[in-house]
């Protein structure tokens, strides 16, 4: 069977997104040997796909276009966690009740940092 424009289009998505070639020749009704042979270069979509993906994530990472993708990058790479400890300050009498959201970074073999809340906004402020 001859794949059409469409199936081989198909088949390289599928690969690209890391779905097992088996899988792909069993969805177009044909054996894994004949997928390989109508789609050259098959094998090596997913590696393709996940070298861009990752070139991306890098570049985001390091530019602090992304701040998230950052921190992802610190978390997995690096080990960092993040949790937050809440301190409630009671001021006397005059003066106003308010509630502070500290971040604390726990960081592997390094301790803890502990960010004052509003710092972790970006905005210099306490």
């Amino acid at each position: 069977m001859k794949l059409s424009v469409q199936d081989r289009r198909f088949a390289e998505t599928m690969a690209a997104g890391g779905v097992a070639l088996t899988e792909i020749a069993d969805a177009l009704g044909l054996p894994v040997a004949e997928l390989v042979e109508q789609c050259d270069g098959l094998e090596q979509k997913a590696a393709r796909a996940n070298a861009r993906v990752i070139a991306a994530a890098y570049e985001l990472a390091t530019s602090g276009k992304a701040p998230s993708v950052t921190m992802f990058w610190l978390r997995c790479r690096l080990g960092w966690a993040e949790s937050h400890k809440v301190v409630n300050t009671v001021e006397y009498a005059d003066r106003e009740e308010r509630d502070d959201t500290n971040v604390v970074f726990h960081m592997p073999g390094e301790g803890e940092i502990e960010v004052p809340a509003g710092k972790t906004k970006g905005n210099g402020h306490g």
